[in-house]
């Protein structure tokens, strides 16, 4: 496989949980803090669980390292769509 046809995880050095994530979009949105709601039971088998992205073999290929914390480009993304014109 040539390095063109190689796939890349990328992903940040913090580690966050989806309620952390969903707690900082909501936030950075000026919206309410979202509610948690356990996974229903007799759908537990396809919950995937933890995952953490590492980016160490993009960064061996390419030098790149994530350099803006996660609230802070979540933050520049969503100003980013909220200035454009609605569709």
């Amino acid at each position: 496989m040539t390095p063109e046809e190689r796939i890349f995880n990328i992903g940040g050095s913090e580690l966050l949980t989806v309620g952390e994530i969903a707690r900082i979009g909501s936030r950075l949105a000026h919206l309410p803090s979202p509610a948690h709601v356990p996974f229903p039971g007799e759908q537990r088998a396809i919950d995937i669980g933890s995952y953490y992205t590492c980016s160490a073999r993009f960064n061996d290929a390419t030098g790149w390292v994530p350099r803006v914390p996660f609230a802070e480009g979540f933050g520049r993304s969503l100003r980013s769509y909220q200035a454009r014109p609605a569709a």
